[in-house]
């Protein structure tokens, strides 16, 4: 007969870590997403451990602090959409899903001195004109590169996509 509490029939609890959590949820605006997973110590370390996203191993480092077991690694030139991360060690393995953001195209805006009283403004998009740098923004109706008198008022210029 088994007395109370008698667990020599059981079979050992596995050694290996166990999965705490992992980040983050969501990539940078530039594709990037630097990547952290969390682990508990029971008796063994981390072994083989390995970080992807869709399928594509990232460099992967491993730290302890008594029982937490930290691996850490970045992901670069995520696609926007869904990624799938995962984590990989001891025959273990956890994935989880990040979200991608659409990333912002920025116009490009060059201004070079002629040398002959004039400046000219060459821009993408639309070129928008303010008094100050925080405003208000008003579309500048002229084509790309626009040529003005260096004696005009100062202005801030910036290029937008609309």
């Amino acid at each position: 007969a088994l007395a109370e509490g008698d667990r020599s029939i059981l079979p050992a609890a596995p050694g290996y870590p166990i999965f705490v959590s992992a980040s983050p949820d969501a990539a940078a605006a530039d594709g990037s997403a630097e990547l952290s997973v969390t682990l508990y110590k029971r008796a063994d370390d981390a072994q083989n451990a390995q970080l992807s996203v869709n399928g594509q191993d990232v460099a992967t480092s491993v730290s302890t602090d008594g029982t937490t077991i930290t691996i850490t690694g970045t992901a670069t030139g995520l696609i926007p959409g869904t990624a799938t991360a995962q984590v990989s060690y001891n025959g273990q393995s956890s994935a989880w899903s990040i979200s991608v953001p659409e990333q912002a195209v920025v116009p490009a805006i060059s201004v070079v001195n002629n040398g002959d009283g004039t400046v000219t403004v060459t821009f993408e998009g639309t070129l928008q004109a303010a008094p100050t740098v925080n405003g208000p923004w008003e579309n500048v109706d002229a084509p790309s590169p626009l040529t003005i008198p260096a004696d005009q008022a100062q202005q801030y210029g910036r290029a937008v996509t609309e």
